[in-house]
């Protein structure tokens, strides 16, 4: 529900901000839209979401979905996810 109104207002030309720690919302972020983490007083803009994912916010989805989440239980592809630094 908040992913339908945020992308609604944003269509009609308000700017968002949501207040959430789920990755799965960054997706979402544009022109318009902005994650706020309060837990952490981060912001995530476009270029926030590619600085933190190596992505833009429209592939975040097939990323997570790749990679898995056991948040959301999703078991993801075998050898697919974040590279160890």
């Amino acid at each position: 529900m908040i992913g339908t109104l945020a992308v609604q207002a944003a269509k009609d030309g308000k700017d968002v901000l949501i207040s959430t720690g789920d990755k799965d919302m960054a997706q979402l972020v544009n022109d318009h839209i902005m994650l706020i983490n309060t837990m952490n007083n981060t912001l995530l803009d476009r270029e926030g979401v590619i600085e933190k994912y190596g992505i833009p916010p429209e592939l975040i989805i097939d990323f997570l979905a790749l990679m898995g989440d056991s948040a959301d239980n999703i078991p993801g592809v075998k050898g697919v996810g974040e590279r160890p630094h």
